[in-house]
């Protein structure tokens, strides 16, 4: 009897030590901080970068989550691009954002793609893609891509 007491005993240990474990877990997953740094001037998407997801590589290079908010005009936009290169857009109906995981080169300004994610309205994935062997572009002026490096540098100058 008391045998069984004592395993019934571990299995809840086991069980409540799961949830602390995946409740910590989850808390840092969502705990995020969004901060906007542009508008494109052609469909009025809106861009911003998680500052809770940067990590220094270098002192230089760090990687980073941007999201791309979508406007009715960019999301359409987007459905034409998957359509032409024969994409399926099944539920891009509701698409609302993605998110784009990035290398960053701070100091030369390049950029490379490591994964994006299409997410709806609902906040499930529509799609998702790792790139295989990503490469280091530059970024010229007056990009998306240039402004977004500028608010990372900026942030950093201050908040030392």
């Amino acid at each position: 009897m008391f045998k069984k007491i004592l395993t019934n005993f571990k299995i809840y240990i086991i069980i409540i030590f799961a949830f602390l474990t995946l409740n910590v877990v989850c808390k840092q997953a969502w705990a995020i901080n969004w901060v906007y740094f542009a508008t494109d001037n052609i469909y009025g998407n809106q861009f911003f970068y998680d500052t809770d997801s940067i990590k220094y590589l270098t002192q230089n290079i760090i990687e980073v989550n941007y999201k791309e908010l979508y406007s009715e005009a960019g999301k359409n936009a987007y459905i034409s691009i998957l359509k032409s290169h024969n994409i399926s857009v099944y539920g891009y109906d509701l698409l609302l954002y993605t998110i784009v995981y990035l290398k960053v080169d701070l100091k030369n300004n390049l950029i490379m793609i490591l994964s994006f994610t299409d997410y709806n309205k609902n906040g499930d994935i529509l799609y998702f893609d790792s790139i295989e062997n990503p490469t280091w572009d530059y970024v010229q002026e007056g990009t998306i891509g240039r402004l977004l490096i500028e608010a990372i540098k900026s942030n950093q100058k201050n908040n030392f």
